[in-house]
């Protein structure tokens, strides 16, 4: 199986009723409709790139069953703020059906993978830097750890307040990083699931701390405690690396992976993509709702009307891809959650490299200390020529 049909998934769990998704609208709608969409994802993926024909017809079909489904969404709420939600969520939708269309008609798109590699067969893979490796990154971050320090103190402990992202030290150590995971395969691994040539292009250093408040729940809500921020990433194609520079156990914030819950939720594959662009929809300063909701966060619970509309949606369309904050204690959702956890722990030079979108995880949820990490992103290696073009470009704002 090619991890793009990873989108599909078995029917074996209905997560809405363990959540607090389980208010606001419980009927279905175009389930005939959404069947059709879901036998023709299946079937795009069988028919090979050169069959351009039919694969025309399969997403021109696919096309004509997605508007069924929105124009029966438009007639759920006739409220205007509710048709802007629709509408928004229509346009993000057809994108991401156009994002794939374009990674199945690339040449280098295949059916076949290496069953060796671990990102196809588990969707991660866990590995440790070395020694002399860690230490340089180390001693280039040590100015930066020391203003981290200092905004602990302040009581400042945003993520911004605790990360560097940008600047010549980062790209010193995406250098060493990609030195490192050239040496030992890691980015061959990335660039056989990816189709391309991928290495390490951005880099994240951050600070966690037990005073950090931004994965934390309201108290008031009766939600698992062992499952927040547990999500899978937005978008479809998201291979990153998450590498330790401290040591890391149970109570100060190890990343935790939940490999087999995307494929056991009941979602259909409309319903998939939905959640997935759900937490965008009246983000962007363009939106018709983005004074309207003026979100507080990319928690949905936390802005009224936008939770509202979120489970006006039927049942049948209703996801979040972040659930890990709504599911309920003593749910048989939450001891899935739990019987499938594995959790990373270790020392400084640790890593993980996993596909976001595919594997449910979490991080940084400290009870004790701190944690400092490497976040890692992969993208296309860019030659020499192309690397000096682009700084031509924006020399002259070209």
């Amino acid at each position: 199986m090619n991890f793009l049909k990873k989108i599909e998934t078995s029917n074996n769990y209905n997560f809405i009723n363990d959540t607090l998704f389980a208010q606001g609208n419980e009927h279905k709608i175009c389930e005939n409709e959404l069947k059709k969409i879901d036998e023709i994802i299946n079937q795009v993926f069988l028919i090979k790139k050169n069959q351009k024909k039919e694969l025309n017809s399969l997403f021109s079909n696919l096309e004509y069953y997605s508007n069924i489904v929105f124009e029966n969404l438009f007639n759920v709420n006739k409220d205007q703020y509710f048709q802007f939600f629709i509408e928004e969520i229509k346009k993000k939708y057809f994108s991401t059906v156009n994002e794939i269309k374009l990674k199945i008609y690339s040449k280098n798109f295949s059916q076949s993978y290496d069953e060796n590699n671990a990102l196809f067969t588990k969707g991660y893979h866990f590995g440790e830097l070395k020694k002399e490796a860690v230490d340089s990154i180390i001693k280039i971050s040590k100015k930066y750890l020391n203003t981290f320090s200092e905004n602990i103190k302040k009581n400042k402990t945003n993520r911004n307040d605790l990360s560097i992202n940008t600047g010549s030290d980062i790209r010193k150590i995406i250098k060493i990083i990609n030195f490192q995971f050239d040496k030992n395969g890691i980015n061959n691994c990335v660039s056989d699931y990816m189709q391309k040539t991928s290495e390490v292009v951005g880099c994240s250093l951050e600070m966690s701390t037990e005073n950090s408040t931004w994965w934390r729940w309201n108290d008031g809500k009766n939600v698992s405690k062992y499952t927040l921020y547990a999500h899978v990433d937005e978008d479809l194609f998201c291979p990153k690396s998450i590498c330790y520079l401290s040591d890391v156990g149970k109570l100060n914030g190890p990343t935790s992976f939940y490999p087999n819950i995307i494929k056991n939720l009941d979602l259909n594959f409309m319903q998939n993509i939905i959640g997935r662009i759900i937490n965008s929809i009246g983000s962007s300063k363009k939106s018709k709702l983005f004074n309207i909701y003026e979100k507080k966060s990319n928690r949905a619970y936390e802005t009224e009307l936008f939770f509202k509309h979120i489970n006006n949606l039927p049942k049948n369309l209703k996801f979040d891809s972040h659930i890990g904050w709504y599911i309920k204690n003593n749910t048989a959702l939450e001891k899935k959650f739990i019987d499938n956890e594995i959790v990373m722990e270790g020392g400084p030079g640790k890593f993980v490299v996993f596909d976001g979108s595919k594997v449910f995880h979490r991080g940084g949820c400290i009870d004790e200390g701190q944690r400092l990490v490497l976040q890692l992103t992969f993208g296309e290696k860019i030659n020499f020529f192309k690397k000096s073009l682009r700084k031509i470009l924006k020399i002259f704002k070209i």
